[in-house]
């Protein structure tokens, strides 16, 4: 098998695959501040929603006595970030600030990709949108096959894109500040997604994005996990989704591996533990041997085309000079018969 680095042994887990893992899934926080004698009803039927709509999410959930009027639920980044907040007075309150926390339009579109394909490139359009950095979008996608034959497992699924209209940002407001992109901000923003909603490193912003920033995104996605490159930024950052058994199903069939298997977690996370020591001049070295290859792969082929191309002509040549002989043999022959 030919990989991006020479190994003795075969690829066992791709950073892909171990992003469909539930290992170092950034939680996120759902907490309700209230007085625990004034709202007693009110923090039932909190902890009973939550239960139900947290149960297959990246999201735990808690209550915080607090003497105050007001009793909010707010949502915390693992980095204690508040990315909502919602006063509420009733059980709909409740649903309400919890589905808008755990779902919305552009998250179940996402869930829906990211079950099925490579990976997903979200696009979050700009006010001034002149879509400029979709032909780095697709440039990228049709890089990114060209080379793929050459990762460490092959990629059969197809790299998803998804447009967020600019006009839907205050509706995605959570997963706009998951990204770290302000919804009041105008410029275009491009994520790369794979695995369990995970987040590709930083998120691209600007008119102009270079299609190589993204291509290296998804070829590092399909990388092997233990190719040296640090996993870190690749794993730490991802949005708050709920993904059920069916999508755990479906994904299970589409890698053939079952990531949730407790000794597959066991393997992975025994893989993680190595870590790197020089995540930065790997990561280059990763993406500049892949472009290396490819490049190599061109011109053998353009050679053998042209190798192709010479045989045929000498073969042409040669069968030419065969038939001339044979007619001259035969003209020589019946002028001596005659």
């Amino acid at each position: 098998m030919l990989g991006v680095f020479t190994h003795s042994y075969a690829c066992r887990y791709t950073i892909r695959e171990i992003g469909y893992s539930e290992l170092f899934v950034p939680k996120y926080r759902l907490v309700l501040t209230a007085d625990t004698v004034k709202s007693e009803s009110l923090i039932k039927d909190f902890k009973s929603i939550a239960f139900a709509y947290a149960m297959e999410a990246n999201v735990t959930y808690n209550v915080e006595k607090d003497s105050d009027i007001q009793t909010i639920v707010r949502m915390f980044s693992e980095q204690g970030d508040t990315l909502h907040e919602k006063q509420v007075k009733s059980r709909d309150d409740i649903i309400e600030v919890v589905t808008a926390s755990l779902g919305s339009v552009a998250r179940e579109r996402l869930v829906e990709a990211l079950g099925n394909s490579f990976a997903v490139v979200l696009c979050v359009r700009g006010k001034e949108d002149q879509g400029q950095y979709r032909a780095s979008i697709n440039k990228a996608i049709s890089e990114f096959y060209k080379i793929s034959s050459h990762l460490d497992k092959k990629v059969d699924e197809q790299i998803q894109v998804i447009e967020m209209k600019y006009q839907d940002r205050f509706e995605e407001q959570i997963l706009l500040n998951c990204l770290g992109v302000d919804e009041n901000n105008q410029v275009p923003a491009v994520a790369v997604l794979y695995g369990r909603g995970r987040i590709a490193g930083d998120v691209l912003q600007g008119n102009d994005i270079p299609f190589k920033d993204i291509f290296n995104k998804l070829v590092l996605i399909g990388t092997d996990c233990e190719c040296g490159v640090d996993l870190s930024p690749l794993l730490k950052h991802a949005t708050p989704l709920s993904w059920d058994g069916k999508i755990k199903e479906r994904v299970a069939e589409m890698l053939n591996v079952d990531v949730d298997n407790p000794m597959t977690l066991t393997e992975m996370s025994q893989i993680l533990a190595k870590g790197t020591t020089d995540s930065i001049s790997n990561a280059e070295a990763l993406v500049n041997r892949v472009f290396e290859i490819a490049d190599k792969k061109d011109i053998s082929e353009d050679k053998a085309i042209e190798d192709q191309k010479e045989g045929n002509l000498l073969l042409w040549v040669i069968g030419g000079f065969a038939v001339a002989i044979i007619v001259v043999g035969l003209f020589l022959y019946r002028r001596q018969s005659a």
